[in-house]
């Protein structure tokens, strides 16, 4: 029965895709950000939550919950998100053929921010390395302990790199494209290569999500700004890359743990690798409905969580800069996200490490209602980020559309991460932009 559902699921959305695809609504190249968000909505709601049923019927899986919960999701979100998206983007008529470059207001602070970047890049790495945080798959208590050995300005470059890792390289990239250097050996690809390869290396071996983001908006981010078309063969390589970084990262997280902390690259790097003591099925990780599941029967009788998750994240992501009380007192006592507040709610006791995405947080706050919400502040979230990233007015709002990026595509963060995590960067950006500026240029450059 479930699999006719989510034949039934697929169905509707695939009708829905094709209307707008025929109509003229979807461009492949304006829209890939989105559609990538999509994609990780059908995987996260639909796919693994209907594997996860189907492999584990001899357990006690309310299969009629699941069920509710993914026609939940397709009708107060996922279908109001696309349709709001595409009614909203079409209208922006935007012209996806990039007609500008991003070059210097004054060359020294260009020169002195690209050498900031190499410099910064390697003091996270000596960092990480040598206080043994390079890896984060160690617990949150393990953690935690770690980071507090750490002095104030180990602290800060580990939090900021971590947080920034991804928009430099992709500044970097921008910078790169629009120089239009031929010689490989100067400071900015050094520093782009440099930043590539050490952020790269991080996700890559702790997080499967944010790999794949990684690598997602690296290429569409060369792809715009070359003004190349978007062929099969080129989004197949993609495509292949992203699935051996997830490869990669599930295959150094069982290894860890098979080889008491010491994985072998032998077991990383193969792709058919498979750890029988330690394997946990990707319809385990990656079944977003997971938690939500788990507390939708107490709903009557604890009532909704409210704002208690979206005001605990809010505090978090405010005091993790500058290690606020709050921020500690909830380190220490595992408090480390909306979804351990969720589970202190429902179940009287926190949950650190369950299967979730933002979607847990709307849903057990709000019910349907969170849906809705989400579903419109997603959809525009991304016009915004779209619309800047082809046609952008000005320098600063090109680099907020970039930095946007990487937080409205990790599905799995909180709610209030994705919404608000990079406010806190706007300081940044308004340094970037005294000294970068946006030139036109003709489109046949």
């Amino acid at each position: 029965m479930e699999l006719i559902n989510e034949f039934f699921i697929f169905f509707i959305l695939l009708l829905i895709i094709s209307a707008l695809y025929i109509g003229g609504y979807i461009k492949l190249k304006r829209d890939f950000l989105f559609l990538v968000f999509i994609g990780q909505s059908l995987i996260y709601n639909h796919i693994m939550p209907t594997k996860y049923v189907y492999e584990n019927l001899s357990l006690t899986i309310q299969i009629q919950t699941y069920i509710t919960l993914q026609y939940f999701v397709l009708i107060f979100y996922e279908i109001p998100l696309i349709l709001i998206y595409f009614f909203r983007i079409r209208n922006k008529k935007i012209n996806t053929s990039i007609s500008f470059i991003v070059s210097q207001k004054n060359s020294f602070l260009h020169n002195s921010f690209i050498l900031f970047c190499l410099i910064f890049s390697f003091g996270f790495l000596y960092v990480s390395i040598t206080n043994f945080v390079f890896f984060t798959r160690i617990g949150h208590r393990a953690l935690f302990e770690l980071t507090q050995n750490l002095s104030t300005i180990e602290f800060l470059i580990y939090r900021i790199y971590k947080e920034l890792g991804l928009f430099i390289s992709v500044l970097l990239l921008i910078l790169k494209i629009s120089s239009g250097r031929r010689n490989f050996f100067n400071l900015l690809n050094i520093s782009f290569v440099s930043n590539v390869l050490i952020y790269g290396a991080f996700v890559l071996v702790n997080n499967r999500l944010q790999s794949i983001i990684f690598i997602l908006i690296l290429s569409f981010t060369y792809i715009i700004f070359t003004n190349i078309k978007i062929k099969f063969k080129v989004l197949g390589f993609v495509l292949i890359a992203v699935f051996y970084s997830i490869t990669v990262v599930t295959n150094f997280r069982d290894s860890f743990s098979e080889n008491n902390g010491k994985p072998k690259f032998s077991q990383v790097i193969n792709p058919f690798y498979e750890s029988n003591e330690y394997n946990d099925p990707l319809s385990n990780r990656l079944n977003g409905l997971y938690y939500i599941a788990s507390a939708f029967d107490k709903i009557d009788t604890k009532g909704y969580a409210l704002f208690k998750p979206i005001n605990h994240s809010f505090k978090m992501l405010l005091g993790s800069f500058y290690n606020s009380e709050y921020y500690l007192n909830a380190k220490r006592n595992l408090l480390t996200n909306s979804r351990s507040i969720t589970g202190v709610h429902f179940f009287g006791f926190a949950s650190v490490d369950t299967y979730q995405t933002h979607l847990s947080e709307l849903f057990l706050s709000f019910g349907i209602i969170g849906f809705l919400l989400g579903s419109i502040i997603m959809a525009n979230l991304f016009v915004y980020v779209t619309t800047n990233i082809f046609e952008p007015k000005s320098i600063f709002k090109l680099l907020l559309a970039i930095l946007m990026t990487y937080y409205i595509l990790q599905f799995e963060k909180d709610f209030i991460s994705i919404l608000l995590g990079w406010v806190k960067l706007i300081p940044l950006l308004i340094i970037l932009s005294l000294f970068l500026n946006l030139k036109h240029v003709s489109k046949n450059v």
